[in-house]
């Protein structure tokens, strides 16, 4: 019949690890009496049994099967992922069924959509936000919490519109903590150009005692400071994106924009520059290597026709100035070196204007100040294929100045992938362009 001797006063003096509490689980089913006071001790002296705690069921006394089915699990387990009852709450964090994580650096491969229907290329937030999502149609209704997280899986995708718009409808009073709404806040800031506000926002925190929150919210700072012009800073040394801007600072930039007789350098940490210009045979260059021809390559080992040093001013990030007038009628290569940088950018002097008909293979050559059609203008075509430039035709324009760049008799253009087009005047000046493969 079991152990008689343990009643109340008896689990209150022994040692309930050398008792077999199973022996006095029939006196908890048949006395709701018993059950209590047996209970009391239990939960006084800290030990669970899960025979007698399920007898909280059979005497409908709440806590007591509130505990139980939470220790035990096995039931919960087939509840689903989230359960509220007056009983009992399934909540998948606290049960250690589903966490938050932290996807850092992450860098997403494309800014748009492909196809029809949005997809997560990134296979383990995919799976991630899969799971928040089962959790989440098991609920009657969000809470702001809850609001809160979509917006955050809503920022990792990018989805930025509907990420703050899902932030704007939380109320921050209702949260058990006011810190990671800060945050995000300060990241709407930045989607929507508000350096100033995200600031403010980060600030609050500039001494908060945790370092990793202190740290996130001094980089908000750094970059709202960075957008207007001061140094990137490092905040944390394990954090590579502030490093790489760092180093990124710190090296010489060099862009190079030639616009008729126009150069315009944009730079940042030089001081001076060598220009040279390198006078061009366009025909022997295209025909030499037609797809190149504007970067310079085939100029390393010739010498320029013409070298000036160039200073620039510290308080500024561009200078504008003419090309030598000897130049201006002239096709050139113009080659800028500075800081370990080399930018070039081919110059033709012509009055041409040419349109390409790309459906068609067509292209009109006309002159550029009147319009009128130029005929019997040299126009020379090479195509890239898989095994490199081809010859591929060459020709004049007809009296309408068109020419049909891409139809051949003795040629396949199956396997051209573009054109490069040389067109060619005594009198009007020559350039060179792409041109694409019709469409057959």
């Amino acid at each position: 019949m079991g152990n008689r001797k343990a009643g109340p006063r008896y689990l209150a003096k022994q040692n309930l690890h050398n008792i077999n509490l199973a022996q006095i689980a029939w006196r908890c089913r048949e006395s709701a009496d018993f059950f209590s006071k047996a209970l009391r001790i239990l939960e006084k002296r800290g030990t669970y049994n899960r025979d007698l705690y399920s007898y909280g069921i059979h005497h409908n006394h709440q806590e007591t099967a509130r505990q139980f089915l939470l220790v035990d699990g096995r039931f919960l387990n087939d509840c689903g992922n989230y359960l509220s009852s007056e009983l009992v709450t399934i909540d998948p964090v606290a049960r250690r069924a589903f966490e938050h994580l932290e996807y850092k650096p992450l860098v997403n491969n494309r800014a748009h959509t492909v196809g029809g229907a949005r997809k997560i290329l990134n296979a383990r937030i995919r799976d991630q936000y899969q799971k928040f999502l089962r959790i989440l149609s098991e609920k009657a209704s969000l809470d702001h919490s809850d609001q809160l997280s979509v917006a955050y899986y809503h920022f990792l995708q990018d989805r930025a519109a509907s990420a703050i718009s899902r932030l704007d409808s939380v109320k921050a009073e209702t949260l058990p903590t006011s810190i990671q709404y800060d945050y995000f806040m300060a990241y709407r800031a930045f989607y929507q150009s508000k350096p100033d506000e995200a600031r403010a926002i980060a600030v609050k925190y500039a001494n908060y005692p945790v370092n990793r929150w202190r740290d996130r919210f001094t980089t908000v700072i750094a970059q709202a400071d960075e957008i207007q012009g001061k140094a990137p800073t490092i905040v944390s040394d394990d954090n590579r994106d502030q490093r790489q801007a760092q180093l990124a600072a710190t090296e010489p930039t060099l862009e190079l924009e030639v616009d008729g007789s126009i150069v315009t350098l944009s730079y940042e940490k030089l001081s001076n520059v060598q220009i040279n210009y390198y006078e061009m045979d366009l025909e022997f260059l295209f025909s030499t290597n037609p797809f190149v021809s504007s970067s310079g390559g085939s100029f390393s080992v010739v010498q320029p026709n013409k070298t000036e040093l160039l200073q620039l001013p510290d308080n500024r990030r561009s200078l504008e100035f003419e090309l030598p007038r000897h130049y201006q009628s002239k096709n050139v290569l113009v080659e800028v070196i500075g800081g370990g940088k080399k930018r070039s950018q081919a110059v033709y002097s012509n009055e041409l204007q040419i349109s390409v008909s790309e459906r068609y293979g067509i292209l009109t050559v006309r002159h550029a100040k009147d319009g009128r059609p130029l005929p019997t203008t040299y126009v020379k075509i090479y195509a890239l294929t898989n095994s490199g430039p081809k010859f591929y035709k060459d020709g004049y324009t007809d009296l309408r100045g068109k020419f049909d760049y891409a139809s051949v008799s003795t040629s396949d253009i199956g396997d051209a992938r573009k054109f490069s087009v040389l067109v060619m005047s005594d009198e009007n000046g020559a350039t060179v362009l792409d041109a694409p493969v019709p469409q057959r």
